[in-house]
């Protein structure tokens, strides 16, 4: 017996709206393995082994593991729902602070009881100018600093903080770089790290073994370390930073978590960048 023209629509509509129904299904089920796996990565093994290694004194290692987890969440907020994406930004968060105490707690213990000072050198007035006490052996700290062009002894870590219109000039060091609410300056600085937190309108001329970090920071470009000073292969070959590739443009935006380039910092154009020699810097 032939099927009745108007059963035939709807039994083809209700195939339809079964298809639609499983399709439906298949895709909750992906997105439902999908997030299980990033669960299981995330937390079950990248969140525990940075807890583990940080434990043991390893802050090196223990921000190698944060990377890690910043890059697989960067590929998964594709499609984690946004629950997820707030928790998983909070467990990242929690993990700066705890680095950050880390870090605060590894400087105290190994504080010098007498303080001590690193000479730095304003080209602008050619004086020598001493650098603030910072009751460890090796570190100089910067700040409040405006128009001013300041040459950097190797130090084995450099604090500056709330510069304006400053050229800072930093020779290789081992150490690190930490730059904190700058506003419209140039660094040119050879280091193991570096890290830029709120810091706005400014330009980075780098030698950098490690990615640089910026956090709460806009507007800044990058270029490589364009510094042309007399006996610099020499002093690079005194450091481990001549082994390394130059990372200056590896920039890791803590606070930009989607896959798309961070809006934050660009690469700046060849046309545009700056050279600098000792004489004229």
């Amino acid at each position: 017996m032939e099927e009745h023209p108007a059963d035939k629509m709807k039994r083809r509509m209700e195939e339809r709206d079964r298809a639609r129904e499983q399709i439906k299904v298949d895709k909750t089920d992906r997105l439902s393995d999908d997030v299980d796996a990033f669960d299981k990565l995330f937390y079950g093994e990248l969140r525990q082994k940075f807890d583990g290694v940080l434990e043991g004194g390893d802050i090196d290692g223990a921000v190698e593991v944060y990377r890690e987890m910043q890059r697989v969440l960067q590929e998964a907020v594709g499609y984690l729902p946004q629950w997820d994406k707030q928790r998983a930004n909070e467990v990242a968060s929690e993990c700066i602070k705890l680095l950050d105490a880390k870090k605060a707690k590894k400087k105290k213990k190994f504080a010098f009881t007498r303080p001590t000072r690193s000479v730095i050198i304003d080209v602008g007035t050619k004086q020598a100018v001493q650098a603030v006490d910072t009751n460890t052996s090796n570190d100089a700290r910067i700040s409040n600093k405006v128009n001013e062009t300041i040459h950097i002894a190797p130090n084995s870590s450099i604090f500056l903080s709330r510069l304006t219109n400053c050229k800072i000039f930093i020779k290789p060091i081992e150490g690190s770089v930490f730059i904190d609410s700058c506003k419209g300056c140039t660094f040119v600085a050879a280091c193991r790290q570096l890290r830029v937190h709120t810091t706005t309108a400014s330009s980075f001329y780098l030698l950098c073994s490690s990615e640089p970090i910026i956090e709460d920071t806009t507007n800044v470009g990058f270029a490589p370390y364009l510094w042309d000073f007399e006996g610099k292969q020499t002093v690079l070959d005194g450091t481990s930073l001549g082994g390394y590739v130059n990372k200056w443009d590896q920039v890791n935006d803590f606070k930009w978590l989607k896959a798309q380039h961070s809006p934050n910092w660009h690469i700046i154009p060849e046309e545009e960048r700056n050279t600098f020699t000792e004489e004229a810097s």
